[in-house]
């Protein structure tokens, strides 16, 4: 039996601790004894219960702060990986990276998931100046541990070894088809969330933040909403929120963080993201599993998601409103083929076992070294 320790930050309720929860899923439980380690105290947004009762995982607080975190939990934590004979620590996040390559003991096989390129989030996050001091400094710790990191896409793969010469594998991130799949009833799904239904339904999903480019999403929406025949949702929370709410009219509704997105998806007729950067976004893979037709801006990671036959998806260039109200008239159009292409290549491609599977195979390979 193969003891896997999952350290990381915490279990809030994000595209990370969801992609987590997937690889934990799918674990062969006759091969592999996975626990985790959470860094600081969880907060009300958190699904730890999930991966207690639900996944029946021994879930470890050590309820610390940043700055203790970074001075003072390597006895506690190392006493902890040796008590529970871990011989695998697998990390995803920039502090859990760096007290795991920088403070275990090296006789511990380590492996994280990067799950974006530092330099474009991570001013986001802490801010300019922070932002770029901690991106260049989580890029110089991969850079010297290049072969324990994995890309969660194969455009964050690229993006290492063109822009810093680094080279690093990837597994690409999945989706739990057994959860999101299309509504059996689309009338009776608009009418649980009491949503019109002699209007068409676009949903977005994410943070309200400059990256993922909303204010050109609804610019965009409003002009190919002239005859107010469609709404739009938007699911998430931001420092953008005032700003976007302003620029909106009445045919855009704002949900806040969604507990149960699923609802809404299953609600929607089809999906929108015009992100300006991106690992391999979880909401266009979950909507794609709902059976949803997306319009995605043309970036490397949705169009990784285009499907080996690349059928799949309208698109528009990054922060081009004209091109974005163009693919929504094209997307309604040809509305029942891309929904059932969309499908078609989340299934066959990007399934949350078979990304648990390529992880459980690693294991493997890195216990042979």
């Amino acid at each position: 039996m193969t003891n896997i320790c999952y350290f990381v930050s915490s279990l809030v309720r994000t595209g990370p601790t969801n992609q987590l929860s997937y690889i934990i899923n799918h674990l062969d439980r006759n091969q592999f004894n996975p626990i985790i380690i959470t860094l600081f105290k969880e907060s009300n947004k958190t699904i730890i219960e999930y991966f207690t009762r639900e996944l029946n995982i021994e879930v470890i607080c050590l309820n610390t702060s940043k700055i203790r975190a970074l001075i003072s939990v390597k006895k506690e934590l190392s006493n902890l990986l040796k008590s529970k004979k871990i011989d695998i620590v697998q990390t995803q996040g920039i502090l859990a990276d760096y007290i795991s390559f920088k403070q275990i003991s090296d006789d511990i096989k380590r492996v994280s998931t990067i799950r974006n390129y530092p330099l474009d989030d991570y001013k986001n996050i802490f801010g300019k100046l922070a932002g770029n001091i901690l991106a260049n400094m989580h890029i110089n710790l991969i850079r010297h541990n290049a072969r324990s990191f994995i890309a969660c896409s194969r455009t964050i793969h690229s993006t290492f070894k063109k822009k810093k010469n680094i080279n690093i594998s990837y597994i690409q991130n999945g989706v739990d088809i057994e959860k999101f799949a299309p509504s059996m009833n689309k009338k009776e799904s608009k009418t649980n969330v009491k949503l019109p239904l002699d209007k068409i339904i676009f949903i977005s999903v994410g943070s309200l933040i400059p990256r993922k480019d909303f204010t050109t999403l609804i610019e965009g929406f409003k002009l190919f909403n002239i005859k107010k025949s469609a709404i739009l949702l938007i699911a998430g929370e931001g420092k953008e929120e005032l700003m976007l709410k302003k620029i909106s009219d009445n045919q855009i509704k704002f949900l806040g963080n969604v507990p149960n997105i699923l609802e809404y998806l299953q609600a929607s007729d089809c999906f929108i993201s015009s992100s300006l950067s991106e690992g391999l976004p979880n909401s266009v893979m979950e909507a794609m599993a709902c059976g949803l037709p997306c319009a995605l801006s043309e970036i490397p990671s949705h169009e990784e998601l285009k499907g080996n036959e690349g059928l799949g998806h309208v698109f528009f260039k990054e922060k081009n409103i004209k091109g974005l109200s163009d693919a929504l008239n094209e997307m309604v159009c040809k509305k029942d083929s891309l929904s059932e292409k969309s499908f078609k290549i989340v299934n066959e491609e990007f399934s949350a076992n078979a990304m648990s599977v390529k992880y459980q195979n690693l294991y493997i390979k890195i216990l042979k070294k």
